[in-house]
């Protein structure tokens, strides 16, 4: 806030810089002082697309819904080809009821941009729109995880802190042997969190992630043995009977169809070896598939899935595993602290010789 504050002095006619400014203040919750600031990059210049979608955000934030959308609406304006803008747009329109006007503007976002970085084809799928995907897309998950890394670990520590590696972890000391050390691989790993505390249990420790910006944070921390960038599944279907024990934090979630992932860790685990995971759980399993996406709690747009136990169950068992224990605990805790719950999984390989 400062720099920023001395760089208006220096240059008080610069947007950007009042735009600058009033992110960092937002992000200390000084929302009127941020709101001013973003009105004066835009009066500085009136074309700053960027400027009315943070204006929006913070106005929502306030509950302005209707100014919200208005800054949203002149976004899309001045960047018709713009997917974020649409994507913006399309969440606000959604939210307040305006579906079919919300629609439009999501496949929107998605014709300009195919590769879905912004994860809308969950959202699509939640509302009846398209058919399930079977997974988040690696360019969305790229992106979210790019921009949660450098805050991940501080969340971890908050008062409404994220519990996904400390469920997974008394899970294992639940079922795993407290007088032997472990081969281990902690899939999805992130920036370690878990994997600090599986250490002192392992003879060796493997972490997999998806996104380079996390495995950077992990390897800062020094507590595994051998850190791979990739597909999970990919990882996993290659390295056949090489761990006593697989964990999974707030990984599955991002795994609509769970089959490709169960096979190909039952794959990677040795017989009678332990795969240990968090879902989010789906109460309403109406269906045979048992899976869905719950938009109105916002996961969809952290591209996350809800599975049934039943649906669990049946997978796992298809896979090889024994279900050994499937717990409820609080998996993380949402903005207004509402505990947001995870099934924890604990699944026994049952290798046929």
């Amino acid at each position: 806030v400062a720099c920023y504050e001395s760089a208006i002095v220096a240059d008080p006619k610069q947007a950007l810089t009042h735009s600058n400014l009033g992110a960092a203040l937002q992000d200390q919750g000084k929302m009127d002082e941020a709101i001013a600031c973003y009105r004066r990059a835009i009066d500085l210049s009136p074309d700053f697309a960027e400027a009315y979608m943070i204006l929006g955000t913070a106005l929502e934030a306030q509950g302005k819904a209707d100014e919200a959308e208005a800054c949203y609406r002149k976004a899309v304006q001045l960047q018709p080809n713009h997917p974020t803008t649409h994507y913006t747009l399309g969440n606000a329109l959604a939210a307040h009821g305006k579906v079919d006007e919300a629609l439009s503007h999501l496949r929107r976002c998605l014709e300009l941009d195919p590769s879905d970085g912004s994860g809308v084809s969950l959202i699509l799928a939640g509302v009846g729109a398209t058919p399930l995907p079977a997974r988040a897309s690696e360019s969305f998950l790229n992106t979210l995880y790019a921009e949660r890394a450098a805050s991940w670990d501080r969340g971890a520590t908050l008062s409404q802190p994220y519990r996904g590696h400390l469920l997974g972890a008394e899970m294992f000391h639940r079922v795993c042997d407290a007088s032997r050390t472990f081969d281990i691989l902690d899939a999805g790993c992130g920036t370690g969190l878990a994997g600090s505390l599986l250490r002192e249990r392992a003879r060796r420790l493997d972490g997999v992630d998806i996104s380079p910006d996390m495995l950077g944070k992990a390897e800062a921390k020094k507590v595994y043995d051998r850190l791979h960038q990739g597909d999970l599944v990919s990882f996993l279907a290659g390295a056949p009977d090489t761990y006593d024990v697989i964990t999974c934090a707030a990984t599955l979630i991002h795994f609509g169809d769970l089959r490709p992932v169960f096979i190909a860790a039952a794959t990677a685990l040795r017989n009678g070896g332990v795969f240990i995971g968090t879902v989010f759980p789906n109460d309403n399993e109406q269906d045979d598939s048992g899976v869905a996406v719950d938009t109105d709690t916002g996961l969809a747009q952290g591209g996350c899935y809800l599975h049934g136990r039943n649906y669990i169950a049946r997978i796992a068992a298809e896979a090889g595993f024994a279900g050994e224990r499937m717990d409820l605990g609080v998996h993380a805790y949402s903005k207004d602290t509402t505990p947001v719950h995870a099934l924890v999984l604990a699944l026994r390989s049952q290798k046929r010789n």
